[in-house]
């Protein structure tokens, strides 16, 4: 079963919007982000999860670039993904021995690693595998076309043309996805690879039925169990 941690003040609101999951309220800052009595407090909780995404919603960077921190090591043989404020840990480091899987934007890669969102964009496969092999790190390098690299050199290329998947909040459900891919047991980069094709396959979906901008990003977990099923079949056939 899933759980979600999330700041004290919108537990109750995320139980209430999501009744399948576990949550959990953690202590937070005065600027939203988790105070210093987090990582303890989801350490038994760690040690029974299959996989764990850090990053969407989270406010307070330096609160959570501690956080992940702290967390890492506790993390040691889990797959974990880092999304969003989540991947800020990583500027000025070099490697992690985790397994971990980065999902950034352009923009995010130009943050992380230093170079213009304009270099980013216009060699996109040799940023995503620099990073890679740079912090030793899986990397799914988000965009109209997605580059998913490993550290050792592998790479996969994926094109959608929805710009409905631009939509707020959408790149939440795409990591959300493939954390789920992860804890049901697929490496890091076969669950980045998959959960890209799932997502674009649900926006695919809901734009044949309310046009490429008519649909917003929490309708598309709703259309990746039918996605999956019709993966899993297309890969058997």
């Amino acid at each position: 079963s899933a759980a979600v941690a999330t700041s004290a003040s919108t537990a109750l609101l995320t139980a209430f919007a999501m009744p399948e999951a576990r949550v959990i309220a953690l202590p937070e800052t005065a600027a939203g982000g988790f105070d210093t009595q987090a990582a303890a407090l989801l350490a038994p909780v760690i040690e029974t999860a299959d996989a764990v995404l850090i990053g969407p919603g989270m406010l307070d960077d330096p609160a959570t670039q501690r956080l992940v921190a702290e967390l890492l090591p506790l993390l040691a043989g889990r797959p974990v993904l880092l999304d969003a404020l989540a991947m800020n840990l990583l500027r000025g480091s070099e490697r992690i021995e985790t397994p971990v899987l980065l999902t950034p934007h352009a923009g995010e890669m130009a943050h992380l690693t230093g170079a213009s969102k304009e270099s980013i964009l216009a060699g996109p496969r040799q940023a995503a595998l620099e990073a890679a092999q740079r912090w030793n790190c899986v990397v799914a390098l988000k965009g109209a076309t997605t580059w998913i690299a490993t550290p050792q050199g592998r790479l996969w290329r994926h094109e959608e043309a929805n710009c409905g998947l631009a939509t707020s909040g959408s790149g939440d459900v795409l990591a959300g996805t493939m954390a789920g891919l992860a804890a049901r047991g697929a490496p890091l980069e076969q669950a980045a690879a998959w959960g890209v094709v799932l997502h674009a396959h649900a926006g695919a979906q809901l734009a044949g039925r309310h046009g490429d901008v008519g649909f917003l990003a929490r309708e598309l977990p709703g259309e990746i169990p039918a996605a999956l099923q019709a993966l899993q079949g297309s890969a058997r056939g």
